[in-house]
């Protein structure tokens, strides 16, 4: 039982392999789309990685972009941003201590 449960993951590990060496090379045979002028393509090569505060609008549109991931980060991954109130002077707990086999839960 145990060699058919291996040999199961086996070959759904390598399913999992395949199809990403199959879409890897789909990706890798697309072709980009060349943009309409010469002049954009040579601007957008030359852009800059960071926004400029000249280009205003630009350059909200990179901070709501940030806020946005801050957000996902506060949310998603339940991040305390705030720290806890002195006024709660209480370790916190991970119970992480092992229990022997004669205690009750």
């Amino acid at each position: 039982m145990k060699v058919l449960r291996v040999f199961s993951r086996i070959i759904l590990l390598s399913l999992a392999a395949a199809a990403f060496v199959g879409l890897t090379g789909l990706y890798a045979r697309s072709a980009r789309i060349p943009l309409l002028l010469p002049v954009e393509q040579a601007e957008r090569q030359h852009r800059p990685s960071e926004p400029e505060v000249s280009q205003f609008p630009e350059f909200i549109g990179m901070f709501f972009f940030f806020l946005f991931w801050v957000g996902i980060g506060r949310v998603g991954l339940r991040l305390r941003l705030s720290p806890v109130p002195r006024s709660e002077k209480q370790p916190i707990s991970l119970n992480l201590q092992r229990r022997r086999p004669g205690q009750a839960s």
